[in-house]
């Protein structure tokens, strides 16, 4: 099987940041929202909190939509485009999407491609977290849970994972389980050594 990152790998951009835009301009009074956002922003990029905290403050905008599933639809319609012409040329049926935005984003777009999603858990209704933000290791003990059973104790996850793509060097735990791992980077592959 192969695995990618979604976001900056086979969508072009960040597909919460687009969605974060895109209901800024359906809902306007999703705007008032931003202040939080940018307080929260700062403590985590100075320390003071975690990615975790991050996301729950980002995702509260959501208690202010009417309609989530209707506002995700609308969205994809807009944006599927962003999904990169590589990707859908070798796209198999056993792909993984592993990724840190939003099940309840992704869902939709992974289901019209056909494959696996494996992404960060949150309600779409209130905006919280229902695990941890699906980045870094936790990708690789999420994917693990999923696919490690029926190894043996000889046995690697780069049987299991034949090509991993990323954008991001925060992906390098994910990397290390494929037999070949590739850097995206503006639509354009490279062999990753890890």
């Amino acid at each position: 099987m192969n695995v990618y990152d979604f976001d900056n790998t086979i969508y072009d951009g960040d597909s919460t940041v687009d969605f974060c835009k895109y209901c800024m301009k359906r809902y306007p009074f999703v705007i008032a929202h931003v202040f939080p956002v940018g307080l929260s922003g700062i403590s985590l990029a100075i320390g003071l909190s975690k990615k975790d905290r991050f996301k729950s403050v980002l995702y509260k905008f959501l208690k202010r939509i009417p309609d989530v599933d209707d506002a995700v639809e609308d969205f994809w319609n807009g944006h599927r485009k962003n999904v990169q012409k590589w990707y859908l040329d070798q796209k198999q049926e056993t792909d993984v999407i592993i990724s840190a935005s939003p099940e309840f984003l992704l869902k939709p777009v992974a289901d019209e491609l056909g494959v696996i999603l494996i992404a960060s858990p949150v309600d779409k209704k209130t905006g919280k977290l229902l695990g941890p933000n699906n980045s870094n290791e936790e990708k690789v003990r999420r994917f693990t849970e999923i696919y490690g059973d029926g190894l043996d104790a000889g046995a690697r996850m780069a049987d299991r994972i034949d090509e991993f793509y990323s954008d991001s060097d925060n992906d390098l735990p994910m990397a290390r389980l494929a037999r070949r791992a590739y850097k995206v980077k503006r639509g354009k592959i490279s062999p990753w050594n890890v």
